[in-house]
């Protein structure tokens, strides 16, 4: 079992992040999310749920998510159904998003 944190968007959401993963008091690992954009490149979906289904294998997960890490869950969630233990929501972005996006929360 992993508990993972996905932050919002900006790199100042990091400082959120490790603040939960501190206050976190598990028997299990409690991993922090760092998007890829926040060191170079834009910002891509897919490029990270490809990462983070590799990150997670076959483990079970408990998954914190704030922001654009909420879009992100939605779109993992179908692809990792029978993994996913507990779901946390801090905040959806709603801003600059489909129609068929906004169904999906």
């Amino acid at each position: 079992m992993k508990t993972i944190i996905f932050p919002g968007y900006s790199p100042r959401n990091k400082d959120w992040a490790l603040d939960v993963q501190k206050q976190m008091d598990l028997d299990h690992e409690v991993l922090v999310h760092e998007w890829k954009h926040w060191i170079k490149g834009s910002f891509s979906i897919r490029k990270e749920l490809d990462e983070i289904i590799k990150k997670i294998g076959k483990e079970k997960i408990n998954i914190i998510a704030k922001s654009v890490g909420a879009r992100v869950v939605m779109k993992l969630i179908p692809e990792m159904k029978d993994q996913i233990n507990k779901v946390i929501l801090c905040g959806i972005t709603t801003k600059f998003t489909s129609e068929v996006a906004k169904k999906l929360y």
